[in-house]
Formats: C-alpha cells, structure tokens, sequence
C-alpha cells in the first residue's frame, strides 16, 4: 500500500489525514521535517485541499521532495489499510475540535502526535497514547518526532493506549450517554456529566 502511494516502506511514516487546508497548520509539519534533518523519516500528507498547492511550493522551497509525500485523496476502503500501514499520526491543526481522522488513527491503534490546542489534548494523554507539542511551533514538533523515532519500542505501549482511549467514543458510550441525557432532560433532573 505504501508502494502504491509513494512512501518509501522502509521509512518511519508519520501521517497525516484530513482537508489540505490553512487552519490544518500543516506547513508546521513540513516545517518540523526540514528542522529534524533525517532522512529515515517520511511525512504523508492525505487529503486535498485549498492550500495543497502552497504546501506543494513549500516543500518544494524547503528541499524536502523526497522526504514530504502528496498522496491525494484515499479512497474509503483503502483507508483503513493506509492508516494500519503507517507508524505515528500527526495533526498539527490548532482548529481541531472533535477529530474525528484523529480518532480513526486510534482505533488502528496508532500513537498520536498533535498540537496542544482546542480538544487534541481530550484525545492525546501526553507520553501515553502519543504526545502533544506547541501549537504552531515548528521546532517542538519536530523535537517530539525525534522522540517517537527514537523509540519505536514504546509504539506498541502507546497503540494500546490509543486502543483503550477510543474505546469513550464507541457508539455505544455516545448512545449511552445521549440516552442519559435525554431521560435527565424528560424527568426534569440535572444533565449528567459524560464518562
């Protein structure tokens, strides 16, 4: 699947999964590549979007062609397969609410690499499940993936973490909790707190 896409499948592959656009911060990630210098390490970038092209011209700018891989759009049925064939996701977005890409990376098991900002945190337990860095900040990101490069012993450890965190959003936590929700709201009791 990597072959098909581009990637190298003997590199370390941090992924990226979502719109290509401005607010999804990725010229942090690009720029966090540059910054870490290592050739082992790829960064996918899945998707399309307004910015596709300035982000194109950056990498371009920056040298990293070979290093900052473009796959497009992945189709639904592949994607499961893409996200199972990568080692670390990475969502350097500060717009993030519920993310959902962010989500799916866990359910198959990866660690995640994400800005500190709006609810990442919610979904990231900082040297856990994966690690959050500055928003924005171009050279703490990339000091966080030399970490998980550096111990790829750990990624088993953390892809369980992921595993279990997700476990919250199941659909039948949410429908749980909405069925709380609304029973609290019919009998005129106070909402229940989510947990």
């Amino acid at each position: 699947l990597r072959r098909r896409y581009g990637l190298d499948p003997d590199r370390l592959t941090f992924l990226f999964v979502g719109r290509v656009d401005a607010e999804k911060r990725l010229d942090v990630a690009i720029r966090a590549m540059k910054l870490l210098n290592r050739d082992d390490i790829q960064l996918a970038v899945t998707g399309s979007g307004a910015a596709l092209g300035s982000y194109k011209t950056l990498v371009k700018e920056l040298g990293l062609e070979d290093q900052v891989h473009f796959t497009g759009f992945v189709p639904g049925e592949d994607l499961p397969l893409f996200l199972d064939s990568a080692d670390v996701f990475f969502m350097p977005s500060e717009a993030e609410l519920l993310s959902i890409a962010c989500l799916e990376a866990m359910a198959s098991g990866l660690p995640l690499l994400a800005a500190r900002s709006k609810a990442l945190p919610e979904l990231v337990d900082h040297g856990q499940n994966g690690y959050l860095f500055e928003p924005g900040d171009p050279a703490d990101a990339a000091r966080h993936m030399a970490m998980l490069a550096g111990h790829p012993e750990q990624f088993a450890s953390m892809s369980a973490a992921s595993l279990r965190k997700v476990q919250t959003h199941s659909v039948n936590n949410v429908l749980t909790l909405y069925e709380r929700l609304y029973r609290a709201c019919m009998d005129g009791r106070p909402i229940p707190l989510a947990s």
